[in-house]
C-alpha cells in the first residue's frame, strides 16, 4: 500500500489517502448471515474537521472475513479490498487490492500470499502528478515468519495478540516495500460510550524497518476492547501537522 513519490504534493496526498483508507473501511459479501456491526467515523487535521466521514461495517461468512474499503472526497478517492481468515484467533492474511486518486496522483496495485509456495506477490502502477504514464511493479518475496496485516486486517491481528497477553509484538505491511512496526501496550483505561462502559486498550506502533522515502510514521490507536479491539481514535501526524480519526457512532444490525 505504500510507494514511494518523488515529490512533497505527490508524498502528501498519498499520506492523506492510506490515512483516510486506514480507518474508512467495510467488510462486504454476497451472503450476510452474521450479524453487521456498523461504526461512523470522523477525520480531522489540527482538531478541525476535513468533512470527511467513514462507515464501517463488520461481519464474516465462517473464517473468511472481507473488508472493502470506499473514500469519496476532494482530498482522495480510495478503494481497498482486503481478505483474511480468522478462527479462534488463529489469523491468516490472504490477499487485498487497492486503488485510488488523489491530487493528481494516481495508483492501483495489490498482493497474494501463496502459503503453499511461501511467497507474496506485489502487482500494481503508480501515475504521478501530471505525468501521462503508469510506472508499473511487479515483485515477488519470500514468506517469512512475520504476520502480515494491511491497514484494514491490522485490527483483528491486533486484538488477537492483546487478548492472548502480549504487550509487545511486531506486525508487517507490504505492497512495493515491506515496513515493519514495533507495537507497544502503553495503558488500559476506562471510557463512557452511550451509556455503557468501555475497556479501552492504548498502543503505539513505530516503524524500524522500511524503504527510505516510503509512507510509514509512528501511529497511537485507542482500541475498544468489548468491541472487538475496533479503534476509538487513531493519531498520526501529516507533514509535522496531527491527523486525528474518531468514532462518533457505532450500531448492530441483522
Amino acid at each position: 500500500e505504500m510507494m514511494s513519490p518523488s515529490t512533497e504534493i505527490n508524498f502528501t496526498a498519498r499520506t492523506v489517502s492510506l490515512f483516510l483508507c486506514l480507518v474508512s473501511f467495510c467488510v462486504f459479501g454476497e451472503e450476510s448471515p452474521s450479524p453487521e456491526y456498523r461504526y461512523s467515523y470522523q477525520v480531522r487535521l489540527l482538531g478541525l474537521p476535513l468533512g470527511v466521514k467513514a462507515t464501517v461495517l463488520r461481519n464474516e461468512r465462517g473464517n473468511l472475513v472481507k473488508i472493502k474499503s470506499e473514500v469519496s472526497h476532494f482530498l482522495a478517492i480510495n478503494n481497498h479490498d482486503s481478505y483474511f481468515e480468522l478462527d479462534n484467533c488463529e489469523y491468516r492474511f490472504l490477499r487485498y487490492w487497492n486503488a485510488g486518486k488523489s491530487l493528481g496522483y494516481e495508483f492501483d496495485d495489490k498482493i497474494v500470499i501463496d502459503y503453499h509456495l511461501s511467497k507474496i506477490r506485489y502487482q500494481g502502477f503508480t501515475k504521478k502528478r501530471g505525468s501521462r504514464e503508469r510506472v508499473p511493479v511487479d515483485k515477488e518475496y519470500d514468506l517469512d515468519g512475520a504476520m502480515y496485516v494491511d491497514k484494514l486486517s491490522q485490527f483483528e491481528a491486533m486484538g488477537c495478540l492483546l487478548k492472548g497477553g502480549k504487550s509487545q509484538f511486531e506486525l508487517s505491511y507490504v505492497d512495493d516495500s515491506i515496513g515493519r512496526y514495533q507495537f507497544n501496550l502503553v495503558e488500559s483505561s476506562q471510557t463512557q460510550l452511550g451509556g455503557n462502559e468501555y475497556s479501552i486498550v492504548h498502543v503505539v506502533a513505530t516503524p524500524y524497518e522500511f524503504l527510505e522515502g516510503s509512507v510509514h510514521t509512528p501511529v497511537n490507536y485507542w482500541l475498544i476492547e468489548e468491541l472487538g479491539f475496533i479503534p476509538l481514535k487513531i493519531q498520526t501526524k501529516l507533514k509535522g501537522l496531527v491527523l486525528t480519526v474518531e468514532l462518533i457512532d457505532q450500531a448492530e444490525s441483522d
